[in-house]
């Protein structure tokens, strides 16, 4: 059954299902069973055989393990700074001062390119930080959750330092060793930054929408909602005074530093390793885990001494947080499950398998950044599609340059080309409701999570249209990355101004 139009039908039907029905869960757990069937048959077993198969293997894998409890133990950590009062006494703080609906959403923004370093620890950390204080000031759960995604994976793929350019520079890497050219995969990185269209704008699209408060299409509505909604304060129950909110920031603080130490401490290897390149080859899956125990053991603690409550009554409002988690952790391991679905099916290398090697190479960063777009998309993972796409569009891509104008690593089409995959590898893996860092955003924003992905999809599809535009089509004919950043960037502010509108009360 591999490499056939039916490896496409789990993934498609999933996504559709998700859409039109709203029930994630139930539309996942059918793109399994579907995909189960495809591969061992239909038989009386077949419902169990998707678990036995696909959903328990998922849940023996260590890495997947630890991303569920630091999902799990950071819902605790939130829970316990919620309840004991903190988060609010940190927004009465806050909203002391004359801010404004933009200036939330500008630092929720600030906030995501902050915290760089890794996508999953962005999501969760900025959505969750930031939920109570966008809910003060009425902006709509959705715009939150497009905010929180849009400054996950876009800044953490092109960050000098993160938990992705080691594996990124390492398929860069294997890929021109294979061929014999003589590059290095770091310095490819870095010479192809300016040809990460997509990334680049969509973090600049998140400014200007957060700046000028305009939106259009669903998101729109969405922002109608919450200001047609009821907000009521809520009140501190610790009834310490509003100076002490600061403390909120205390055990997510710790939670960035244990996450920083531990990418150190599992990527140092061996002495006279650079920075990046101790961080770039760490363990981002252990060092969230152990950032999120640091973190619940500060969040409880510190409850304990500043707050009214006793350690038995705190230890509830933690266990509180971990059971909120649970629906999401429930997702993600269905969506983990359909991946490995798609790979024992080969969805990914059937939708490659349909490029022509004679395709015209002013046109091969274009239709590289669609293809990865749309593997990533039915797939719901980046990394697995920039694994299976690097080792081959590589080759491709010089030797169409070979057959054309001769093959130099410092090309503007190579290294558009190599941008198009890591670019169109964030954009499905931003916008498929598949994906673990869309349902990581939505659950850390508290946003309904198929109206994060109906809200967020005609802004990204917008950006990506631009990319293509503005980016890779003007770019492999011989316009200057700089250029078309500026012409695109130029763009999407007329655009947004032209066509953007506020949201106002009904």
């Amino acid at each position: 059954m591999e490499n056939s139009f039916l490896s496409l039908l789990p993934p498609i039907i999933a996504i559709l299902l998700a859409i039109l029905s709203k029930r994630v869960l139930l539309s996942l757990l059918a793109g399994v069973f579907l995909g189960s069937v495809i591969v061992n048959g239909l038989s009386i077993t077949a419902l169990f055989e998707s678990f036995d198969n696909f959903v328990v293997p998922t849940l023996s894998n260590n890495d997947n393990v630890k991303v569920l409890l630091f999902t799990m133990f950071l819902g605790g950590v939130v829970s316990v700074i919620v309840n004991t009062g903190f988060a609010q006494m940190l927004i009465n703080s806050i909203t002391k001062h004359n801010q404004t609906k933009s200036s939330i959403q500008i630092k929720t923004w600030l906030a995501g390119m902050v915290v760089f370093f890794d996508d999953y620890a962005n999501a969760l950390l900025v959505g969750t930080t930031m939920r109570g204080i966008s809910d003060q000031y009425k902006i709509s759960r959705e715009k939150l959750a497009y905010i929180v995604d849009s400054t996950s994976a876009p800044i953490a793929s092109i960050a000098l330092i993160s938990s992705w350019i080691g594996f990124e520079v390492g398929l860069i890497q294997d890929s021109i060793d294979s061929l014999g050219i003589e590059a290095n995969g770091y310095s490819l990185f870095i010479e192809s930054l300016p040809y990460r269209f997509y990334p680049i704008l969509a973090l600049i699209f998140v400014f200007f929408i957060a700046k000028t408060g305009l939106d259009y299409g669903p998101m729109l509505e969405a922002e109608k909602r919450a200001l047609d909604g009821n907000f009521e304060k809520a009140t501190t129950q610790n009834g310490g005074d509003d100076k002490s909110g600061w403390l909120a920031f205390v055990p997510i603080i710790t939670i960035i530093l244990v996450t920083l130490w531990g990418l150190w401490k599992t990527g140092l290897s061996e002495s006279g390793q650079s920075i990046a390149s101790i961080l770039s080859q760490g363990d981002p899956f252990t060092a969230l885990f152990w950032a999120s125990i640091a973190g619940s053991f500060v969040a409880i603690v510190m409850a304990a001494c500043k707050s009214i409550f006793n350690i038995s009554k705190i230890m509830d409002f933690w266990i509180k947080g971990l059971k909120s988690m649970l629906h999401a952790c429930c997702i993600l391991v269905l969506a983990w499950s359909l991946k490995d679905v798609c790979d024992q099916l080969g969805t990914a290398s059937y939708l490659i398998s349909q490029i022509d090697s004679g395709i015209n190479i002013a046109i091969l960063p274009m239709v590289i950044f669609v293809l990865a777009a749309v593997v990533s998309f039915s797939t719901g993972t980046s990394f697995g599609t920039m694994g299976i796409l690097m080792p081959i569009v590589i080759p491709l891509s010089v030797s169409l340059l070979d057959a054309s104008n001769g093959f130099s690593a410092s090309s503007p089409i190579f290294l558009c080309t190599v941008s198009a995959v890591l670019a169109g590898s964030v954009w499905g893996d931003h916008c498929s409701p598949i994906s673990d860092t869309t349902i990581l955003s939505s659950t850390a924003a508290g946003s309904d999570h198929i109206e994060h992905v109906k809200t967020q999809m005609p802004y990204a599809v917008f950006v990506a249209v631009i990319a293509i535009v503005f980016g890779y089509l003007p770019v492999a004919l011989g316009l200057s990355p700089w250029i078309s950043l500026s012409l695109a960037s130029l763009s999407m502010w007329l655009f947004l101004n032209k066509f953007g509108q506020k949201a106002k009360l009904s």
